[in-house]
């Protein structure tokens, strides 16, 4: 939490980070087996993985992959989970996948780059501006409003992989703007959704 605070100025919340100490608590001291729901095609869910790898050792984990039907498993409802029957795909991680997924954790954690993105060969490390350029490519000579900026950006960034939020894409679109890049016209005292921007002179 306190990164997104620092580096995208996401507000504190004190609860939300109790809420997130109360969940790490719970599964890393569980004797239970772990069930993880995710879509592979999703950065931060496979982030969430390999997190939940590197923090529980010796309990039992396995996946519940849904990246063949979405690229998050956030999209997927009860009734698809019930109607698809999608517990039965629960497959254990093994060995070999564990040892594999703490690799890979343990390079991510020693980059320590800004954002973790998915590429055709896992996930890879990314600076805090990877997103601007298509940001950018998005905003006009005339005004858009943020959201349809940072929808736009959101459907790209989505195919063939979900790379990061649209709570990510405001902060780095509010970002461009506050170092000139952009023009910006908050919608009233705050920046919201609702604000406009444009190119600034002599962007194109």
């Amino acid at each position: 939490m306190q990164w997104a605070i620092d580096e995208l100025g996401f507000e504190d919340e004190p609860d939300v980070e109790a809420q997130i100490a109360e969940f790490w608590q719970c599964v890393t001291t569980t004797n239970a087996e772990l069930v993880v729901w995710l879509s592979s095609r999703s950065a931060s869910e496979s982030c969430g993985l390999l997190e939940l790898v590197w923090r529980v050792k010796q309990t039992a984990i396995s996946v519940v992959d849904v990246a063949d039907r979405t690229a998050s498993f956030a999209f997927v409802t009860d009734g698809d989970i019930v109607a698809q029957q999608l517990h039965e795909r629960a497959t254990r991680i093994s060995d070999l996948e564990r040892k594999r997924h703490e690799l890979a954790w343990q390079r991510l954690r020693k980059e320590n780059a800004a954002f973790r993105v998915l590429t055709d060969s896992g996930l890879a490390s990314a600076s805090i501006t990877f997103f601007d350029d298509i940001l950018l490519a998005h905003a006009t000579d005339d005004w858009r409003s943020f959201a349809s900026v940072v929808r736009d950006t959101s459907v790209q960034l989505s195919q063939p992989y979900r790379q990061c939020s649209e709570e990510v894409l405001f902060a780095r679109l509010l970002a461009l703007v506050e170092a000139g890049v952009l023009e910006g016209e908050a919608n009233g005292e705050l920046w919201s959704y609702a604000s406009a921007v444009r190119r600034a002179n002599g962007e194109r």
